[in-house]
C-alpha cells in the first residue's frame, strides 16, 4: 500500500501477511509462526533401520518435504549396537536404547531420530529465535540409573559419539528420584530434581535458541497441548545454558556474531538412553512442532 508522508512523498511497502494465517502455520501466540509439525502417532507400526532417510510431512512456508535420518549406532555400521528404532501406530516413535549408551556429559552415543533444522525452517539465520517443541509419553516408568530421555540441538561430528556442540535438554532417574539436566556443551550440565517425582511423568519439552546470543531456554510440562504457546504454556523447571559452550567477547566487533551454535548445520534429535541398568525401559515421542518468532522471514526480514 502506498503511504503519503508530509511534503506529499509516498512510498510503496508490503506488509507480511497476518502471522496466524493459513498454510497450517497458525500459532496460539501470533508472534511465532509455525514452520513445520508433525504427528509421529500417524505412522504404521514398522521398524527402523539405521540410517534410513524417512520424508515425515512438509515445512509449512514453501511446502518442501522434510526428511528425517535414523541414527542407531554411533560408529557407521548398521548392528545397532546403542538401541532401535521404530513406529508404533497410535504412539508414536518408540527409542528403546541398549544398555550402555552414554550420553553422559559426553557425545549424543544413543538412538535418535534427526532432521537439519534448514529442512524445517526456510532461511534460517543467526539472527532468528526459534522454539522447538516435542511431546512424549513414559509407558515404562523410569527405575534404573540412569535410563533417560531428552531433546538435543545439536552440530553433527564424524560419529554420535564425538558429538561436541549442542543444547541438550533432558532428564533421567538417579538414586530414587526424576532429575532434570540441561547443558550447552559436553562436560558442562546442571541437574535438579524434578518437582513432582519419578511419579510426574512430562508429555512435553521445549527449547527456545537465541541464535545471535547463543543462549539456549528450555522446560518441560505435564501439558499435552500441541498450541502451547512459546515461553509461557511449558514452563516447569525453566533453565537456561549457553548453547554450543560458545561465550560473547569482552570486546566489541563489527561482524556477525560467532558464538554458539550455527544454523547451517543443526539438527534436532529425540534421544532415549540407558547408562548401565538392565531394565527393558523404552520411551515414545508422540509429536514434535518448530516455531520462529517473526513469522516467515523471522529474523532475516
Amino acid at each position: 500500500m502506498a503511504k503519503v508522508f508530509p511534503g506529499g512523498s509516498s512510498v510503496t511497502r508490503a506488509f507480511p501477511a497476518s502471522l496466524s494465517g493459513g498454510g497450517g502455520g497458525g500459532a496460539a501466540d501470533p508472534a511465532w509462526y509455525v514452520e513445520y509439525e508433525f504427528d509421529f502417532t500417524t505412522q504404521s507400526s514398522g521398524s527402523i533401520a539405521h540410517n534410513d532417510e524417512i520424508d515425515l510431512g512438509t515445512r509449512n512456508a514453501d511446502g518442501a518435504t522434510v526428511t528425517w535420518t535414523a541414527e542407531e549406532d554411533d560408529t557407521g555400521d548398521t548392528d545397532d549396537t546403542i538401541g532401535t528404532l521404530e513406529w508404533v501406530s497410535g504412539s508414536g516413535l518408540k527409542v528403546t536404547p541398549a544398555a550402555g549408551t552414554n550420553t553422559w556429559n559426553e557425545g549424543l552415543d544413543s538412538p535418535c531420530l534427526t532432521v537439519s533444522l534448514t529442512d524445517c525452517v526456510l532461511d534460517l539465520t543467526k539472527r532468528d529465535v526459534i522454539c522447538v517443541q516435542v511431546f512424549t509419553e513414559e509407558p515404562v516408568t523410569i527405575a534404573a540409573n540412569h535410563d533417560g530421555y531428552g531433546v538435543a540441538l545439536y552440530e553433527p561430528a564424524a560419529d554420535l559419539a564425538a558429538v561436541s556442540k549442542w543444547l541438550y535438554y533432558r532428564n533421567y532417574y538417579n538414586g530414587g528420584a526424576r532429575l532434570w539436566q540441561v547443558s550447552g556443551q559436553p562436560q558442562s550440565a546442571s541437574a535438579q530434581n524434578d518437582s513432582g517425582g519419578v511419579a510426574t511423568v512430562p508429555r512435553s519439552f521445549e527449547l527456545v535458541l537465541y541464535f545471535s546470543g547463543g543462549i539456549g531456554v528450555c522446560a518441560h510440562s505435564t501439558s499435552t497441548s500441541i498450541t502451547a504457546i512459546p515461553l509461557a504454556t511449558i514452563t516447569s523447571d525453566r533453565a537456561v545454558a549457553q548453547a554450543g559452550g560458545g561465550t560473547p567477547g569482552t570486546s566489541g566487533t563489527f561482524s556477525e556474531p560467532s558464538w554458539g551454535l550455527d544454523p547451517s548445520n543443526l539438527r534436532l534429535a529425540l534421544i532415549g538412553f540407558k547408562v548401565g541398568s538392565g531394565t527393558a525401559f523404552y520411551n515414545y515421542f508422540s509429536s514434535v512442532r518448530i516455531l520462529r518468532l517473526g513469522g516467515h522471514d523471522g529474523g532475516a526480514g
